[in-house]
């Protein structure tokens, strides 16, 4: 009796179907661990992180006036000439502490 089940878990062994199997489902159960981890124990801190590379636009308008001659003839106006763009890539804490650079 025990040879008959010996030889039945050797036949379930020697099976490339079974192997096949076992690396799917240890495959699987990796993906859905990862899963779980980056959504549900650290999904708040990437959040955070997506939340603080959000990009914001700030529109300054120039400090200067037209200038004119004499004659109150423009010489010179007000006119957008550069657009620059400016990449914050400092560390921050909070949401707070970015916002308030």
């Amino acid at each position: 009796m025990f040879d008959n089940i010996k030889e039945f878990f050797r036949t379930i062994f020697r099976s490339r179907l079974l192997v096949a199997a076992t690396v799917m489902v240890l495959l699987f159960s990796v993906l859905i661990f990862r899963m779980f981890q980056l959504q549900i124990i650290k999904g708040a801190e990437y959040q955070d992180n997506y939340t603080l590379k959000i990009v914001r636009e700030r529109t300054l308008n120039s400090t200067r006036g037209n200038i004119l001659d004499r004659n109150g003839e423009v010489l010179a106006y007000n006119e957008l000439a550069y657009s620059i763009t400016i990449e914050d890539n400092g560390s921050y804490d909070s949401t707070k502490e970015k916002i308030n650079f």
